[in-house]
């Protein structure tokens, strides 16, 4: 079985407006650092990871989902 690692690195202001919702797959990163997401759902799955750092920021719209088994590590920032 083929496994995809996916990564999103976020090291400026990012404004989804729109209707954005991020899906972490397995094995899936989200880094911010030092930036800011703002304006989207989250929805973690297990084995994803969402790393904040450096002050960085997530602004969610409706909420946060992370299920057991997804890491959520906040070094240095918020969610908000």
């Amino acid at each position: 079985m083929k496994k995809t690692l996916t990564l999103l690195l976020i090291v400026a202001y990012v404004n989804a407006f729109a209707q954005l919702s991020t899906n972490e797959e397995p094995i899936g990163y989200k880094i911010i650092d030092g930036g800011t997401l703002s304006n989207v759902d989250v929805e973690l799955k297990a084995g994803a990871s969402l790393i904040i750092l450096n002050s960085g920021v997530l602004e969610t719209r409706y909420g946060f989902l992370a299920p057991v088994g997804a890491i959520v590590d906040v070094e240095s920032g918020q969610i908000i």
